[in-house]
């Protein structure tokens, strides 16, 4: 008499399945506008759709709607550009957004780290400074900036031209422990500002 064993295994884990836009929706964008994020799609020609929602999430699981298009969307004779500007996402924070279109599907998820600058024009997060640690500062029309750090002697430690950039990884420099001051140009304007790196 022949014996079968019966294996049952149990998967605990998590699979994670990348969505695939809708094939109406041509593309979806979430970037980093002053102090806000802006989000932008397009619909493809020929199509139509009756409302749609951009819908946000702090965990990439729960979302609300932050915003509402009424009546009919798309075009049947040219594609159509939309844009929202969500003026109060997480500060410091992931933020998760995706474009539900109703009976027509739901976009892809896209996430995006954002950071709110000071009234100064720049932010370091996090703080204080560790490995990942970034000098985020206010660079709206993607100008080009030049960026000097001097240690506490005054001395010039680091000095970056024509970047054309908003942020800077400061765990890339290896800064010895110390306090250290910056200053940014971009345009006609002048950041300032300093950091402690502690460790």
């Amino acid at each position: 008499m022949k014996k079968y064993i019966l294996i049952v295994l149990l998967f605990t884990g998590s699979i994670l399945v990348q969505a695939q836009n809708p094939p109406m929706l041509l593309s979806f964008e979430v970037n980093r506008f002053q102090n806000e994020l802006l989000v932008t799609w397009e619909i493809e020609s020929g199509n139509l759709c009756t409302g749609l929602k951009v819908e946000h999430s702090s965990d990439s699981i729960n979302f609300t709607s932050i915003y509402e298009y009424p009546g009919i969307c798309g075009s049947s004779s040219a594609n159509e550009r939309y844009s929202f500007s969500h003026k109060n996402p997480n500060a410091n924070a992931r933020n998760y957004y995706r474009i539900n279109l109703n009976t027509n599907g739901v976009s892809a998820i896209l996430g995006i780290t954002f950071i709110k600058l000071e009234e100064s024009g720049y932010a370091l997060f996090p703080m204080p400074i560790e490995s990942g640690s970034k000098l985020y500062f206010s660079n709206e029309n993607n100008g080009t900036a030049d960026i000097a750090i001097f240690n506490s002697s005054g001395a010039v430690v680091l000095n970056l031209e024509g970047l054309k950039t908003n942020e800077l990884s400061l765990d890339k420099i290896n800064l010895p422990l110390g306090v250290y001051h910056f200053k940014i140009m971009v345009a006609d304007r002048k950041i300032e500002g300093k950091f402690i790196v502690v460790k």
